[in-house]
């Protein structure tokens, strides 16, 4: 399998991932167990209305992963695939900074957290990107001339 085959298949792997969190944060109906260690408190001991403030957090946050699981479909059954560069720069420039901040949370979070999924998912990515890094590397780049 070449290269740029397999790091499709990862980005499809990457997606999946994303909506699988996306899924679970989407449709919880409490903060999970490692959000309430982290802040040391049950959730029927949180004041007013913090519980829902954190669950619309939750919420806002699974929206957003399914969104990009969306995107990395989308992309990843034409111009990814094709190797068009502002694709490559679409993926790197959203998914990189994510999964980085997730990354750096679940270790904030702690042990509890699901760590060895954020690192997982984010070597994935980076994976990924190396794999599938376009012939032409800037999208701005004039494509090559064709042989006479």
């Amino acid at each position: 399998m070449n290269p740029k085959t397999l790091s499709v298949m990862l980005l499809r792997v990457v997606a999946t991932l994303c909506l699988l969190v996306g899924l679970r944060y989407a449709t919880t109906s409490s903060i999970l167990g490692y959000h309430e260690a982290f802040i040391g408190v049950q959730v029927s001991e949180l004041p007013g209305r913090t519980h829902e403030l954190l669950l619309n957090f939750l919420h806002l946050a699974g929206i957003e992963f399914i969104s990009l699981s969306v995107m990395l479909a989308l992309l990843s059954r034409g111009p990814f695939a094709r190797g068009e560069p502002w694709a490559w720069w679409c993926v790197a420039l959203t998914m990189v900074p994510v999964l980085g901040v997730l990354t750096v949370l679940s270790f904030a979070v702690g042990p509890q957290s699901p760590q060895k999924l954020a690192v997982t998912v984010l070597v994935l990515m980076l994976t990924t990107l190396t794999l599938g890094r376009p012939d032409r590397y800037w999208p701005l780049d004039a494509p090559p001339a064709p042989a006479p």
